[in-house]
């Protein structure tokens, strides 16, 4: 782990990212203030943030990851896949209304997610253990929302913000991993009537699979493991819209049906 960062510094900029949050205001980029940040630093304040979250009752629904694909890192100038809890209160289902005043830039990506079976533990997950550990894949839409201006940041600022994390919406159905074939798996994502992308879940690393692995493994060096019962959100399949009051996001994806969420 490289981190630069003190305990009391560390406290101190988790609480103005959720004070942020709460006061859906955006800040300064951590990063404009602090020299070698890093992303071990980054992490270490997003985990300052959970901290408070649980204390307060909320509790751990489920994991994201982000940037799986070398071309995505390269577009916006972070070197490495970024993860992010879900909390369970901020999970919804399928047709959710959400107030977009609850947010300060909200938006939407359309995303393979993956319902554990089992717990699972790394170090060491390979693909053969962890789809022995999934019960299934399902349609899902991410809620994101970045507490700095215009979605523009570098790899420790986001993974301090949760990677943008707000939330996900789930289909309607759990569909065993046995009956798909993954990277093929496609998508046309529209926003309001509008299609604005087709894809395969290709786009993910190959296969959204390996987003599981990767996670399993990352959180294990946090002494942390995926539990029966989470959603991992596997990572965008194509480009993240942004919503107004009163605008929504589909995903239809070709055997894990459809998911939508609408801003109002």
């Amino acid at each position: 782990m490289v981190t630069t960062l003190d305990e009391p510094t560390v406290q101190r900029l988790g609480r103005r990212l959720d004070e942020a949050r709460r006061a859906r205001t955006p800040i300064a980029l951590l990063s404009s203030e602090i020299p070698h940040f890093t992303i071990d630093d980054g992490y270490r304040i997003s985990r300052s943030q959970l901290a408070t979250r649980l204390a307060e009752g909320q509790r751990i629904g489920g994991w994201k990851v982000g940037l799986m694909s070398a071309a995505t890192r390269a577009q916006v100038g972070i070197d490495q896949p970024l993860l992010g809890y879900v909390l369970a209160s901020t999970i919804h289902a399928d047709g959710v209304e959400l107030p977009a005043g609850e947010f300060i830039a909200p938006g939407a990506e359309a995303e393979v997610a993956f319902v554990m079976g089992k717990d699972l533990a790394g170090p060491g997950v390979s693909a053969g253990t962890a789809i022995a550990a999934i019960e299934g894949a399902i349609a899902a839409l991410e809620i994101v929302d970045c507490r700095y201006p215009d979605y523009k940041f570098t790899g420790p600022d986001a993974a301090a913000d949760n990677n943008c994390g707000a939330g996900a919406v789930l289909g309607n159905r759990v569909v065993p991993l046995r009956k798909l074939d993954l990277p093929l798996e496609g998508l046309v994502w529209e926003h309001g009537d509008q299609r604005v992308a087709t894809a395969t879940a290709a786009e993910v690393n190959g296969t959204p699979l390996a987003s599981v692995v990767w996670l399993a493994n990352k959180i294990a060096e946090w002494g942390l493991q995926l539990h029966a019962g989470d959603v991992v959100l596997a990572g965008s399949v194509t480009k993240f819209i942004r919503l107004k009051a009163g605008e929504s996001a589909r995903a239809r994806f070709t055997r894990l049906g459809t998911v939508s969420a609408r801003f109002m």
